[in-house]
């Protein structure tokens, strides 16, 4: 099912040759999606999005809202999801939510179409899809009252408070935004159980309280 009559491809309709391998090799309820359409890279995503209860239950909420929104993610997120419920173990596609993604004028100029001259690699196309579905996910979901809306967005967003300084001068500036996603920063890997936890506190600290030295003019 779909708005504006588009409609999403349900198995049982269009059985295709790779469909039938999935039911042989799939005996569960979970359904799978397809690789071979464009934008595919973006099927783990969507599927950890899914079993997240609080995006799960926002967007099927949505769907059954007065959206009006021809670019609204999260309409096509519930779709989604309600598909890949209602299929029972069958493959699926996401094409309608694939081609709202590469629709959107973010998206595009973030890079995250297939087609994108940059090549950037898929490490950090996903990284940036998953920022990119974050903020549009809070963004659709402030459009309409909602149990889950505001809940929603006090757990994947934080205040972040960025304090800039010239290391001569000592003049600074202090701004606060709003971050939704958190791009984790590897430092050399250590050895051993106890410095592995260490490590991962050290990974935290370095997103949370990080800082780098540039060059700009003071004001």
């Amino acid at each position: 099912m779909g708005r504006g009559g588009a409609t999403c491809v349900v198995p049982e309709t269009v059985l295709t040759r790779w469909a039938t391998n999935h039911r042989f090799y799939n005996s569960t309820s979970y359904s799978g999606l397809e690789t071979h359409i464009a934008n595919s890279y973006a099927n783990p995503l969507l599927q950890l999005l899914r079993f997240t209860p609080l995006v799960r239950n926002l967007a099927l909420s949505h769907t059954a809202s007065a959206c009006i929104s021809e670019s609204c993610m999260l309409c096509e997120l519930g779709y989604l999801f309600d598909m890949l419920e209602k299929s029972k173990g069958s493959v699926c596609q996401a094409t309608n939510m694939l081609r709202a993604i590469s629709n959107h004028p973010a998206a595009q100029a973030s890079g995250l179409l297939d087609e994108d001259p940059r090549g950037l690699t898929g490490t950090l196309v996903l990284q940036r899809l998953s920022r990119f579905l974050a903020e549009r996910i809070v963004h659709d979901a402030s459009s309409f009252p909602q149990q889950f809306a505001r809940p929603f967005s006090q757990i994947v967003s934080m205040d972040m408070t960025m304090n800039q300084m010239c290391t001569n001068c000592r003049n600074g500036s202090e701004t606060t935004r709003t971050s939704h996603v958190f791009d984790l920063q590897y430092p050399p890997m250590p050895h051993g159980l106890v410095r592995l936890f260490f490590f991962f506190l050290l990974i935290v600290y370095l997103i949370i309280v990080g800082g780098d030295l540039y060059k700009t003019w003071v004001r």
